[in-house]
């Protein structure tokens, strides 16, 4: 009988934050994904900014009043070109326009936390956890940099540490998605399905939507037994891409194995087949195909 694949089809892409309002998907590296990307998301590292209020004390931290005209100025230019940078995924001028602006402020959260980020990409953790505890000195509240030095653990494969980093970042803010997100991936890797669950539920009631988050809470859903909500965000998903591979396949198990809709499975596994598998996925096709044929006989 074939299984509800998880290991095989989470979505290990972990979002980090250079500041509590910004969101960035980064993968860690450490785990096997079902697809491959280009370097990154690294491979890729798309930005998306969340909606998430910033803290006053990050306010205050980030962006200093300047004590002249001409440090106003100057202050606005760089934080003006950091965010132009990560916008445009430019991750070489993110490093640049950084450490432009931590030669203004050398506590500017946003810069520390962004070229931290541009670092743990690079997979140089010691540089990248330097920059995150130089954040953490000049201010102990900031959600981003707890999320972000959960990352490095993840790096590490320091699993135990990195939830007790994403659980500090939502304790300082309860709306931050990204340390969900990355909490609820490492719950699915190790089958902690209500957990998983309970991470994003905030989360998705919030608007949030990033697919490879939609696609984990998907499959904790289905493995605790809330089948009709766990399909509801695979539609979600595929509605938003048709050619998301781990979302089909998945949503193809559910229903051959939980909803015993053999006909619709067959159906979104002929549409996978369209798009194209990877190969360990073959074989799991093959067993699909053969129990809803069985099925529909």
């Amino acid at each position: 009988m074939t299984k509800f694949l998880s290991l095989l089809l989470i979505s290990l892409v972990f979002l980090s934050c250079s500041t509590d309002t910004d969101v960035k998907k980064t993968t860690s590296g450490d785990y096997k994904r079902s697809e491959k990307r280009s370097e990154k998301k690294t491979d890729a590292s798309r930005n998306s900014l969340s909606e998430n209020a910033v803290p006053d004390s990050d306010k205050d931290q980030s962006h200093p009043v300047a004590s002249t005209p001409e440090e106003i100025s100057s202050s606005k230019s760089a934080q003006t070109a950091l965010e132009s940078a990560i916008a445009a995924e430019n991750y070489e001028q993110v490093k640049t326009e950084s450490s432009n602006l931590l030669l203004i402020n050398p506590k500017d959260i946003k810069a520390l936390n962004s070229l931290a980020m541009y670092y743990y990409k690079r997979q140089n953790y010691e540089a990248a956890l330097l920059l995150l505890n130089r954040a953490l000195a000049a201010d102990s509240n900031s959600s981003a940099t707890y999320n972000n030095l959960g990352l490095i653990e993840v790096a590490k494969n320091n699993k135990r540490e990195a939830l007790n980093m994403f659980s500090k970042a939502i304790l300082v803010d309860s709306k931050n998605f990204a340390a969900a997100a990355n909490a609820a991936a490492i719950y699915v890797k190790e089958k902690d399905y209500n957990k998983a669950v309970f991470s994003l539920d905030n989360a998705v009631n919030n608007g949030k939507f990033v697919e490879s988050s939609f696609n984990n809470y998907a499959i904790a859903l289905g493995a605790i037994g809330e089948v009709e909500k766990a399909a509801a965000v695979y539609e979600k998903i595929l509605k938003n891409n048709p050619g998301h591979r781990e979302a089909m396949l998945n949503y193809a198990i559910l229903m051959i194995e939980k909803q015993q809709k053999y006909k619709e499975g067959l159906d979104l596994i002929n549409r996978l087949k369209f798009v194209g598998t990877e190969n360990e996925s073959r074989q799991v096709i093959k067993s699909l195909e053969a129990k809803a044929k069985t099925g529909l006989k």
